[in-house]
């Protein structure tokens, strides 16, 4: 019986198929190699905030190694900082249909679809990223703020109160739990939240506007004014200027008849 090779190496030695094969794996190695160089390039890009740039190192480190996912989830984050959020959206995507474990790439995926107001996908992939890593403190702060934004102030105090859990010097995480208690009027828990912030972060400015919209809500009107006050001082250029003036001036009022 004649058997016969339909393939294009059958008339070729195994020594030069051999070196064909060699030639063919240092090819392959080199391409990596050069890509791993474009990727570092438009990492150290991404890093300067030279986003155009980045995403074309990126793009090349992608080209010469299609699998390279990593490429693909820092192109996203780039794309996002452009505010091209359905093309980082794609390469978030792309990046977990090779690596399902990145848990990264849900956190970023998540942040691009809060920016689109998705708030149930994110919520879900911010879910995805803790799962794949329970010390990212940040997947259960920003899972605590959607629910903040939704309105849902008990679930943003179970998942600030995680974040806590895994990190007790958490600003943000007791920031956005003392707003959420105060949306519960649970206010003096509230309270010892902003103070634990305050200690933790006292850059964070905003926290004198939400306790002291607390305090006046909660009838301790001279503290409520204080914080105003401080608010104004520290950020003089807020865009709410006026509203909060006006707050002010009607505590004053209210301060001086006796309400």
């Amino acid at each position: 019986m004649r058997t016969t090779m339909n393939n294009k190496f059958a008339n070729l030695s195994s020594a030069v198929l051999i070196v064909l094969v060699t030639i063919s794996c240092s090819m392959l190695q080199s391409s990596k190699a050069t890509a791993k160089s474009y990727y570092d390039e438009g990492a150290a890009f991404l890093q300067a905030n030279e986003l155009e740039k980045a995403v074309e190192s990126f793009s090349k480190a992608i080209e010469l190694d299609p699998q390279m996912e990593v490429a693909y989830e820092d192109r996203g984050v780039a794309y996002d900082r452009l505010g091209n959020y359905e093309n980082a959206l794609a390469d978030f995507n792309q990046a977990i249909l090779l690596n399902p474990n990145l848990p990264y790439a849900y956190f970023n995926r998540a942040a691009t679809l809060y920016k689109l107001q998705r708030f149930d996908e994110a919520l879900n992939d911010y879910a995805k990223a803790a799962q794949l890593d329970p010390t990212n403190v940040y997947a259960f702060i920003n899972r605590a703020d959607i629910f903040y934004t939704l309105g849902d102030f008990e679930r943003a105090v179970e998942e600030a109160t995680k974040a806590i859990e895994i990190d007790p010097a958490a600003s943000d995480a007791y920031a956005i739990r003392g707003s959420s208690l105060g949306r519960l009027k649970r206010f003096e828990e509230a309270f010892s939240d902003y103070e634990k912030a305050l200690t933790l972060n006292p850059q964070n400015t905003k926290l004198y506007l939400n306790r002291g919209i607390d305090y006046a809500v909660s009838g301790q009107l001279e503290l409520a004014l204080q914080d105003l006050e401080k608010y104004l001082e520290l950020d003089p250029n807020t865009p709410d200027r006026d509203r909060i003036e006006g707050m002010i001036e009607q505590l004053k009022n209210d301060i001086a008849t006796g309400k």
